[in-house]
């Protein structure tokens, strides 16, 4: 009988290999809205020369985004680089077989790459409002600096969506690694602000605010991803367990039958072929010297043969698995009133219900006799 060794437990996927479960779904739907937003991001870069606002003209913040929509023009180089970015991103997301191939450099790669696109495409538009507001208000700074504020919480909302990625598939120390790339991005995304004659402080503070929500976000998602990963490992783990239990219930029913066969051979078999055999020495004695002698015991060793066959039999119907646990209680019930009814050349009519509940093995012993009973009746 085989040894049962405990298998080892599966190692489960490491975060750092291994995407998280409904992880890569959620990037591709965060850069098909990417997609789907595309052509209204582009749509706000210039077309046309810049045009004031008419002498004696309300310059109202309507005014200048009118003006800015309308009358306004720059090169296609800013409008390129931004669809450049984003059929980029869309490589990463859409491409078959790729974060196979990357492995555990896949997820790195796209999040270093969405921080900095974003940054670099709100640095380009960030640059472009600070021209056009300059030129169309004469350098109004309280509406270029709310313009630009503004701005930086669409910059805020898309570089979240990195750090809920990043946090779902590693852990804290990795991702706090990410928030400080963020923060750098940041900077540079409002360089050309920083860079201008609006005021810093408004700016830098506002760049604090996103990395404590940075931080903060990052340190829920870690935590809830720690403990689903530490149920994932608990389930696997019992999981094991309970197919170790089962493998070892198996193994030792098998042990025990074999002990049952054992035990019935050594009781029936072994017992007649040693009686016979010290019966056919005798008559082997006997034979010259005892003849009548040696018929009688002869006789008996035969009795004892046919005992030995019929005990044999025995065992080896008993050995058998019975109708109940081959079969179940309905077919063995039919089973019996078939066979009694072709046997007696009768015609049968038999209705057993689809599905019967399930009974303790002493009761449907007791059901299957009390049928045998009634048919042989």
């Amino acid at each position: 009988m085989r040894s049962l060794q405990p298998s080892p437990a599966p190692a489960s996927p490491s975060p750092s290999t291994t995407l998280e479960p409904g992880l890569l779904s959620v990037l591709r739907v965060l850069v098909g809205i990417q997609i789907l937003l595309l052509p209204a991001t582009l749509a706000a870069f210039p077309l046309r020369a810049p045009a004031g606002i008419p002498p004696g003209g309300a310059a109202v913040a309507g005014d200048v985004l009118r003006s800015i929509a309308l009358d306004s023009d720059s090169s296609l180089g800013p409008a390129f680089l931004r669809a450049l970015m984003v059929i980029t991103l869309a490589l990463f997301a859409f491409w078959p077989g790729l974060p196979a191939r990357m492995g555990r450099w896949y997820l790195p790669v796209f999040a270093v790459y969405y921080a900095v696109a974003a940054a670099l495409s709100h640095a380009i538009f960030t640059a472009w409002v600070l021209k056009y507001v300059e030129v169309v208000l004469a350098a109004d700074t309280p509406l270029a600096l709310l313009l630009a504020m503004e701005s930086g919480w669409t910059l805020f909302v898309l570089l979240l969506f990195g750090v809920v990625m990043v946090a779902w598939q590693y852990d804290m120390r990795r991702v706090m690694w990410y928030v400080l790339l963020l923060a750098v991005a940041e900077l540079f995304a409002f360089s050309p602000l920083l860079l201008s004659a609006l005021p810093w402080p408004p700016l830098v503070f506002q760049i604090i605010i996103h990395v404590a929500i940075y931080v903060m976000v990052s340190f829920v998602i870690t935590r809830m991803m720690a403990a689903q990963r530490a149920q994932r490992r608990a389930l696997t783990e019992a999981n094991i367990q309970l197919t170790q239990y089962a493998a070892s219930q198996e193994q030792l029913a098998v042990s025990r039958e074999r002990n049952r066969m054992a035990r019935e051979l050594h009781d029936t078999l072994a017992h007649s072929l040693s009686a016979v055999a010290v019966q056919l020495e005798a008559v082997d004695s006997a034979m010259t010297t005892a003849p009548n002698e040696a018929h009688d015991i002869l006789g008996k060793a035969l009795a004892q043969t046919r005992s030995g066959l019929t005990e044999t039999r025995r065992a080896m119907h008993a050995l058998r698995a019975s109708p109940l646990d081959d079969l179940g209680l309905a077919l063995a019930i039919r089973n019996l009133a078939t066979t009694t009814a072709q046997r007696g050349g009768m015609a049968l009519t038999l209705e057993l219900p689809e599905t019967q509940p399930a009974l303790p093995p002493a009761v449907r012993s007791e059901a299957r006799r009390v049928g045998k009973e009634s048919t042989s009746r």
